[in-house]
C-alpha cells in the first residue's frame, strides 16, 4: 500500500550488492522502463576484460632436470641445423637489431614498416621477448648478472609478454631460480602460433595501407587507429563473462583468440587485451611509440589500455572505452591526474622504475578540446541548450572532477532555459543531456 517496490542489486563486476527501495512506482509502464534501463545500462557499461598469465617460482627445481632439459633443448637444436650454439645471448639480440635495421633501411622507401621490432626496457627483457616471439618454452637467462634476483625475471616476462603483441596465448610459466632458466607454457604449439602471427602481421600491413598517408600528423594517425578498432572491431561479451567465471585467471579455449591481437585484428571482435594489443601493433605501424597499460577499470575490473607519445607527450587512451555511441572518447588523450580515479595502473606492464619514463601530464590534445566540445562549468549550460534545440540532445566534456551536485545544477539550468524535460547523466566530466 506504499506503493514502492524492492530491488535486489549486484553492482556490475564486483562483489558488492545493495537493495534499492523505488518509490511512486507506476506499475503501467514498468516492465517498459525496466527494460529501458536495461538497455541503457548496457551503453554504458565500461568493457574490461585482461587475464594475466600466472608466473610461479620453482624452489624445488634441481640442477638434474634443469641439465636434462637443457640437454633436450640442445638435441633439438642440432637436429634443426641451428648455428646459434656458438653464439652469446647479448650477440644473438644484437644480431637480431642489426637485421631490423638493415630491413628498415632496404624498405626505407614505403611510407610504413610493417615490421614490428621488440620493445623492452633491458637487454635480459628484449632476449625474454625474442624468445618467446619464437613460442621457446625453455629460456635461459644465466648469462644475464640480473637473472640472480628472480624478481627482475617475473618483471622481464610480463614486460616482454605485455609489450610485443605478437607473443600470443602465454598463458603462464615457472622459474628455476637456482640455474637461472624461465620455463613458458603456451596456448598453441609453435607452428600454429607462427601462422597466427604472419595472418596478424598481414593483416597490420593492410589497415596501415589504408588508414595512414605520408602528410599525416601524429595525432591524425592515432585518431585514425582509435576510429578503425571502434569501426570494425566489436566487444566480445561472452569472453568477458568466461573470464569472470575463472576471476580473470584464465578463459576456456574458444575464447583465447579474443585476448591477442588475433581477435580485433583478424575476427574482429576481441576485449580490451586486444583492443590494447591491436593498438599498439598499428602504433608500431605508423612509427608511434606506444606502450600497453595494465591495471583495472573504475579501480575493479581487470583491464589494459595504452598510452601513446604524440609529438613527444605521452597521453593515455582507452580505445576499448572509448567504442562507445553514448559518450565516444571520453577516453582519448587524457592525463595521468584526469584517469587516474577511472585507470588504475599497476607495475606489471614495464620494468619496475620505468613506469615514470611513460607518465602523461598533459591534457592538451584531449578529444573534446581539440574538437572543440570542452567548456568551463560557468558556461556549459548555454552551450548544451543550444545543441539540445539543434539536435536534441548534446554531449560535451566540462573538469574532469564535476560532482553530483555541480551536474544536477548544470541539468537544472539547462531544463529551465529549454523548458523541456531532460534525461541525462555524467561520466569524467562528460555530460550527456537528451530531450
Amino acid at each position: 500500500e506504499d506503493n514502492y517496490f524492492i530491488i535486489q542489486a549486484k553492482i556490475c563486476q564486483t562483489p558488492f550488492t545493495e537493495e534499492i527501495h523505488a518509490y511512486d512506482v507506476n506499475w503501467d509502464t514498468f516492465d517498459a522502463d525496466i527494460e529501458a534501463i536495461k538497455v541503457r545500462q548496457e551503453e554504458l557499461k565500461n568493457k574490461g576484460g585482461n587475464v594475466a598469465p600466472s608466473l610461479t617460482i620453482d624452489e624445488s627445481s634441481s640442477s638434474d632436470d634443469a641439465s636434462d632439459d637443457k640437454e633436450e633443448e640442445d638435441t633439438k637444436a642440432e637436429e634443426d641445423n641451428k648455428t646459434e650454439d656458438s653464439e652469446t645471448k647479448e650477440e644473438k639480440v644484437e644480431e637480431k637489431e642489426e637485421t631490423k635495421e638493415e630491413e628498415k633501411e632496404n624498405d626505407s622507401a614505403e611510407l610504413i614498416d610493417i615490421e614490428v621490432g621488440v620493445t623492452a626496457n633491458s637487454a635480459m627483457s628484449e632476449y625474454v621477448a625474442i624468445n618467446m616471439l619464437e613460442t621457446e618454452a625453455v629460456i635461459d637467462l644465466s648469462e644475464f648478472p640480473e637473472s640472480a634476483n628472480t624478481e627482475k625475471i617475473v618483471d622481464a616476462f610480463f614486460e616482454a609478454q605485455y609489450q610485443n603483441p605478437l607473443i600470443l596465448g602465454v598463458q603462464g610459466g615457472s622459474i628455476d631460480p637456482e640455474n637461472r632458466v624461465l620455463y613458458v607454457e603456451y596456448d598453441f604449439d609453435k607452428e600454429v602460433t607462427a601462422g597466427k602471427q604472419e595472418e596478424i602481421r598481414a593483416k597490420v600491413e593492410e589497415i596501415a595501407g589504408e588508414i595512414f598517408t605520408a602528410d599525416m600528423s601524429d595525432l591524425e594517425k592515432e585518431n585514425a587507429i582509435n576510429e578503425w578498432l571502434w569501426e570494425n572491431a566489436y566487444y566480445d561479451d561472452a569472453a568477458l563473462e568466461n573470464a569472470e567465471k575463472y576471476s580473470f585467471t584464465q578463459v576456456d579455449e574458444e575464447f583465447y583468440d579474443s585476448f591477442t591481437a588475433y581477435g580485433c585484428l583478424v575476427n574482429g571482435v576481441g576485449v580490451c587485451a586486444s583492443y590494447s594489443a591491436s593498438f599498439k601493433l598499428l602504433a608500431d605501424a605508423a612509427g608511434l611509440d606506444s606502450i600497453v597499460v595494465t591495471g583495472y577499470l573504475d579501480g575493479s575490473v581487470p583491464h589494459a589500455w595504452n598510452k601513446v607519445n604524440v609529438d613527444d607527450t605521452w597521453y593515455i587512451v582507452d580505445s576499448t572505452n572509448n567504442d562507445n555511441d553514448t559518450i565516444d572518447n571520453a577516453l582519448f588523450n587524457l592525463s595521468d591526474s584526469a584517469a587516474g580515479s577511472t585507470l588504475v595502473e599497476n607495475d606489471n606492464f614495464v620494468l619496475n622504475g620505468k613506469e615514470a619514463s611513460y607518465a602523461a601530464g598533459e591534457d592538451e590534445l584531449e578529444y573534446y578540446h581539440t574538437t572543440n566540445r570542452y567548456y568551463e562549468t560557468d558556461v556549459i549550460a548555454d552551450e548544451l541548450v543550444a545543441l539540445l534545440e539543434s539536435d536534441g540532445k548534446a554531449v560535451l566534456r566540462t573538469e574532469y572532477d564535476i560532482d553530483d551536485e555541480t551536474f544536477y545544477g548544470i541539468a537544472q539550468e539547462v531544463a529551465n532555459q529549454t523548458q523541456s524535460n531532460l534525461s541525462g547523466f555524467y561520466w569524467m566530466g562528460v555530460i550527456n543531456l537528451e530531450q
